[in-house]
């Protein structure tokens, strides 16, 4: 009896040394799922540390929730009696890692009568799992790509049976796919024509390789189309050969495409040659490919140089013997090799003379293919003309300058003519003036009221006409006096001349804004922004409340006086800066001559000026310095 038991004990410490090593789980739980064994590769599994940590626990919660009924209905059955099962779950261990396990759960009973403990062999399947995972993924990405492929594509057996397709291979034979899998060409397409695909097919199933050839099909709408094949062979799983794999790629926008290029290129070449200007064109080595009638007719003497095949260069040396490019002369080779570096580089339009006398506007144009188009224009007759016309333009400019001579010295003696008269003028108007006012004064007792009323009209007249030849010499002044350009500080030009006429006119308010610096001449600037201001002011003088602004308009670029006067018709604008014009007559004091040394001021520092308006309400006067 004792060697039984201890043949037992070996077997049993045999048994459970072999547990220990095993490197999948061992585990006995009861029938409540409580854990009773397990070996190290099952703690490891669950992440314990011992047996001793996790004895007597539930394995439930490791189970993920989704997992978890499944795992308790698989214990439960068994524990009612039935077979052992397997299933395939996910837990959280101890410490957190997440595993896919494989387990096969039995019965086994031991301990007291009707004790039912359960014997579980896990597996740890998480890379497995991961990369039947990763084998999904790829397969549902084939089939994402294979629909939106805009090429048809298709699958075949060993046998030439349809295994599968996209949809552009359903639309391209008009079939769908439940009419295609499982069929062979000659299941869909007339006999002749299939029998050439299934030999194509067969060829490459008895050699595997890859397979690529050109045919003329119909597709299933019945048009003719030109299609590439594109097939390759694949194995299975064991090595052993599969079937073939088959993309097909319509050519027939290409074929035609091909077909209107070829038909362009030939319009092109004959419109090419009919062309007026000569025109050569070469290849990316250099070869003459096309030389037009033009360019064959202006290189007569040098034909045999411009023949198809022939090199530019070769031209151009022919044309050097023959005398056509002076610029050649004594440089042969230094010259060559600056004209052919600009062929090849695409050059800008230039003039060239040739030593026969014809001028040509030449360009060269680099093409995409690395050839070059050299073309050009017959500008002879042109050249000729601009000589002629140089000549007339000298003989011209003579001319204009005798003429300009005599008028500028013209226009001195008028200038000082009319100052003279001016100046001369002044001493008997004062006197004229002056005597009047004596008259009426000294005689004003003895004389009659018609007569006083007559030497006060004499006294008016004599004043205004000395008015009018102070304004003559100013704007002679203007006229003659030098230019002398200096910063202008325009702000305080400004406001001193406001400090200075605003007393003169207590009713009125003068604003002045912000205004920028100029350069120009300060006296000629100042007496032409005295006489807008003054201007301002005796037009807005009958307004409610006089206001005048002098201002800077940025989007204008220009100084400006704006005043809310009488203002005017801008019919008449045009008059304003002409002297002694007024278009207010007699109704307001002055001679019109304001607005002209306005005018002229503005005109020699490269400005100009320029008013707006409106009756009734107001007027600006804008104006500039160049």
């Amino acid at each position: 009896m004792k060697p039984e038991l201890e043949r037992l004990r070996e077997k049993e410490a045999q048994l459970r040394a072999i547990i220990e090593h095993e490197p999948e789980c061992v585990k006995v739980v009861d029938a409540h799922g409580r854990l009773l064994e397990m070996n190290p590769a099952g703690l490891a599994m669950i992440g314990a540390d011992s047996l001793e940590a996790v004895a007597g626990r539930s394995l439930y919660p490791l189970v993920v929730a989704e997992h978890r009924d499944a795992f308790r209905e698989l214990t439960e059955r068994v524990c009612r009696g039935g077979a052992g099962g397997t299933l395939q779950f996910e837990i959280v261990g101890l410490k957190g890692r997440r595993r896919w396990l494989e387990t096969h759960v039995t019965p086994l009973r031991v301990g007291a009568p009707g004790e039912i403990r359960l014997l579980g062999l896990t597996r740890d399947i998480t890379e497995s799992k991961r990369t039947e995972q990763l084998l999904q993924d790829q397969v549902r990405f084939v089939n994402q790509l294979l629909a939106v492929m805009p090429n048809p594509v298709f699958f075949k057996d060993a046998e030439g049976r349809y295994l599968g397709c996209n949809r552009a291979f359903e639309e391209f034979i008009g079939r769908t796919r439940e009419e295609i899998v499982g069929k062979s060409v000659h299941d869909l397409a007339p006999k002749a024509l299939a029998d050439i695909y299934f030999d194509a097919d067969r060829k490459l199933l008895e050699r595997p390789g890859e397979q690529v050839y050109e045919a003329a099909v119909r597709a299933a709408d019945g048009s003719p189309r030109q299609v590439m094949f594109y097939k390759a062979t694949f194995t299975k799983a064991d090595g052993s050969l599969g079937g073939l794999v088959g993309t097909i790629a319509d050519l027939t926008p290409r074929v035609e495409a091909e077909r209107l290029l070829r038909g362009a290129d030939e319009r092109l070449r004959e419109a090419i040659e009919h062309l007026n200007e000569p025109v050569c064109i070469t290849d990316a080595e250099d070869r003459i490919v096309v030389a037009n009638r033009s360019f064959r007719a202006l290189n007569a003497a040098v034909a045999e140089s411009i023949a198809p095949g022939r090199h530019y260069e070769e031209h151009l040396r022919a044309g050097i013997e023959r005398g056509l490019f002076p610029e050649a002369v004594g440089r042969v080779e230094e010259w060559l090799a600056e004209r052919m570096a600009r062929r090849r580089a695409g050059s800008a339009v230039r003039e060239v003379r040739r030593q026969d006398g014809i001028w040509l506007l030449v360009r060269d144009q680099k093409l995409a293919d690395g050839g070059t188009m050299s073309f050009g224009l017959d500008i002879t007759a042109r050249k000729n003309d601009e000589a002629a016309l140089r000549d007339v333009n000298r003989e011209l400019e003579r001319r204009v300058g005798e003429r300009t001579a005599a008028l500028e010295g013209a226009i001195r003696e008028l200038e000082a003519f009319s100052y003279s008269v001016s100046h001369d003028l002044r001493a008997p108007l004062r006197a004229i003036g002056g005597f009047a006012r004596m008259v009426i004064e000294d005689e004003g007792e003895r004389l009659s009221a018609e007569g006083r009323r007559k030497l006060q009209v004499v006294e008016a007249n004599a004043r205004r006409m000395g008015m009018l030849v102070d304004d003559l010499l100013q704007l002679a002044r203007v006229n003659r006096s030098a230019l002398q350009r200096e910063p202008l500080d325009m702000a305080a030009l400004a406001a001193a001349l406001a400090a200075e006429l605003g007393p003169q006119h207590p009713r009125a308010r003068i604003e002045v804004g912000a205004l920028p610096a100029a350069t120009g001449d300060a006296v000629l600037v100042r007496q032409a922004l005295a006489n807008l201001l003054e201007n301002a002011l005796k037009y807005s003088a009958r307004a409610a409340a006089p206001r005048v602004e002098l201002g800077w308009d940025g989007a204008a670029g220009a100084w400006f006086v704006r005043d809310n006067g009488i203002g005017f018709d801008m019919a008449h604008a045009k008059k304003l800066f002409n002297a002694f014009e007024r278009l207010h007559g007699e109704e307001f004091e002055g001679t019109g001559i304001g607005l002209a040394i306005v005018r002229r001021v503005a005109e020699r520092h490269g400005g100009r000026v320029w008013a707006e308006a409106a009756p009734g309400k107001g007027a600006a006067f804008y104006f500039t310095l160049g």
